[in-house]
Parts: C-alpha cells; sequence; structure tokens
C-alpha cells in the first residue's frame, strides 16, 4: 500500500513538474520575443549615430596636430639662480616610495 502511495505521488509531481516548466517556458519564449524586439531596435538606432558620428568626423576640421616630441636635452636654469625642486602631491610620494596612491 505504502509503495502505491509513494509511486502515485512521484507521478503526480512529476506531471505537476512538467506543467510548471511548459507554464514557464512558453513565459520565456514571449519575453525573448519581446526582448529580441529591443535589441533590434537598438541595433538600427545604434547604426543611424554610427552613420551621423561618421558625417560629422567627416566634417569636422580635418586630423588633429601632433604634439610636439619633447627633446632629450635637460632646460637649462635660469642665469643666476638654481631651480628650486618641486614639493610632490601626497598620493605622488607615496607612489614614489613603492606605496600605493588612494
Amino acid at each position: 500500500m505504502i509503495r502505491l502511495v509513494l509511486g502515485s505521488s512521484l507521478c503526480g509531481a512529476t506531471i505537476l513538474l512538467a506543467l510548471a516548466t511548459a507554464v514557464l517556458q512558453s513565459q520565456n519564449r514571449d519575453r525573448g520575443l519581446a526582448l529580441d524586439a529591443v535589441k533590434e531596435e537598438c541595433d538600427m538606432l545604434e547604426a543611424a549615430n554610427g552613420d551621423g558620428c561618421e558625417l560629422i568626423l567627416a566634417r569636422d576640421h580635418g586630423p588633429l596636430p601632433l604634439p610636439p616630441k619633447p627633446t632629450n636635452q635637460p632646460a637649462s636654469p635660469p642665469s643666476g639662480k638654481p631651480a628650486a625642486p618641486v614639493p610632490l602631491a601626497s598620493s605622488a610620494r607615496r607612489t614614489a616610495r613603492g606605496g600605493t596612491a588612494p
């Protein structure tokens, strides 16, 4: 008798689990279709924005000039006075000593 009750309850639980899975799967499919529609709309907006950005960049002033390259020669201090040392900020002092900056 106990086997019959346990077997029946196991079959019933399996059927309920299958029905719950089917309901959840149908809801997930609907949500997936809605999400796909939103993704397609975002892709179209992104493509339009990319085209607009290319047009703006084409009408821009052209390429930016490169900054001048630093020379390897040290700058000479003004005549008569030695150059004063520049104090480091507290975080720069810590990183200079091997610590970490905040």
